[in-house]
């Protein structure tokens, strides 16, 4: 699964790409293949993001 929902959040929050990555200490370039849905994200990184922005794994999991 893929999960381009992550910009749309970000965005909602009024977060910088560089703000997310530093407080989730991944690399730039890890997060935006993230992003963009390039690649799969891991089950324990999808967490973690959830807990940084505190919302919930679904609002990360739901499709628009």
């Amino acid at each position: 699964m893929k999960f381009e929902k992550m910009k749309e959040i970000r965005e909602e929050k009024e977060m910088k790409q560089r703000e997310i990555f530093e407080m989730l200490n991944i690399t730039s370039s890890s997060y935006s293949v993230y992003e963009t849905g390039k690649v799969l994200i891991q089950t324990s990184f999808i967490y973690e993001i959830a807990k940084k922005y505190n919302i919930s794994i679904d609002s990360i999991l739901k499709s628009n």
